[in-house]
């Protein structure tokens, strides 16, 4: 089997010296993207680029919701979307971050009926 990650095969199908050629990842956020959502995302982005290489550009669009709607018209958390053995078009990741929860067995509810995080990065990933 294959990993994709460490396959150089891509280098016979794309031609990064065309002209208009995009490659690299790029994150695009919502607006009132939670901005803890927002850090960890781009630190994220920062491991992904420095381990990989994407010979194509790879948008990601965090939406500020929690499902998203897929072509399928199910509700979903993330989707993808690219056409096969097509190069020339980007493909594109989209993914719901308008929610998220960690469980916490020793919750703290304020008296506002806020609950009060005590290990919110363990929800988000961190680079350490």
């Amino acid at each position: 089997m294959y990993h994709i990650w460490t396959l150089d095969n891509w280098e016979k199908n794309i031609d990064l010296t065309r002209e208009g050629h995009r490659s690299g990842l790029r994150l695009r956020f919502d607006k009132g993207t939670d901005d803890e959502v927002r850090r960890a995302c781009k630190e994220f982005a920062v491991f992904l680029r420095k381990e990989y290489f994407f010979p194509l550009r790879v948008t990601v669009y965090v939406k500020n919701a929690v499902r998203l709607t897929a072509m399928d018209g199910e509700k979903v958390t993330g989707t993808f979307w690219s056409i096969e053995d097509d190069y020339t078009v980007e493909p594109y990741i989209r993914i719901a971050a308008g929610d998220y929860v960690c469980y916490d067995p020793k919750t703290v509810v304020t008296g506002s009926g806020f609950v009060k995080p005590r290990f919110l990065d363990d929800t988000l990933w961190r680079r350490h």
